[in-house]
């Protein structure tokens, strides 16, 4: 009787972990150079370096990739943190707090924000900006605390939203006058409401 091998499911399972990541990388990359709708499961497939077939077998539809990628943002998300701010503090350098960490935000999430640009009516872009819009409004709170009231948010929310900055890149502004710009309008935004 021949000698049998004995049975490794954890190696087998590190191999589909790792193909499954390089099928999301790829994916990834993909998205952010022709957008998701003008992706092709094919195209994922080369870049992963697998058969077509591999990526539907583990994603069955577009979406499902998306969704996927989508997914893996949110859960490997390394948020920044708005520093303690005693409540004295003014509200200048309260600003300056949240706009670094906004902008400390924006790098963490940029392949995440590249996709958002080319593709933003898509199911799993929009739920990507659900979280964005939680973690941005939490974040407004922790650093303005008192200062921004709930009628205050929505407009600090807007000054520093994907759109608003989007424009003023594509306009030649470049991100110190951008982060200048903003930092001036919260604080006037929120002086005036006072």
């Amino acid at each position: 009787m021949a000698k049998r091998r004995p049975y490794r499911l954890g190696k087998r399972q590190a191999s589909v972990d790792e193909t499954k990541r390089r099928i999301l990388d790829s994916a990834v990359t993909e998205y952010c150079k022709n957008g998701i709708e003008e992706t092709t499961m094919v195209a994922v497939a080369r870049r992963a370096d697998v058969a077509s077939g591999t990526v539907l077998y583990h994603y069955p539809e577009p979406d499902a990739l998306a969704d996927a990628v989508a997914d893996r943002w949110i859960e490997e998300a390394d948020w920044p943190e708005v520093p303690p701010i005693p409540t004295d503090t003014p509200v200048e350098q309260r600003v300056d707090l949240l706009l670094d960490t906004v902008y400390a935000m924006y790098e963490a999430a940029r392949p995440a924000t590249e996709v958002y640009r080319k593709s933003p009516e898509h199911p799993a872009v929009r739920k990507l900006q659900r979280v964005w819009d939680d973690r941005l409004s939490q974040t407004i709170s922790d650093a303005l605390g008192s200062l921004a009231s709930d009628e205050d948010k929505p407009m600090v929310s807007a000054i520093l939203g994907g759109p608003f900055l989007s424009t003023l890149i594509r306009y030649g502004i470049h991100e110190d006058q951008i982060q200048d710009s903003a930092s001036r309008l919260i604080v006037a935004w929120l002086k005036s409401a006072d």
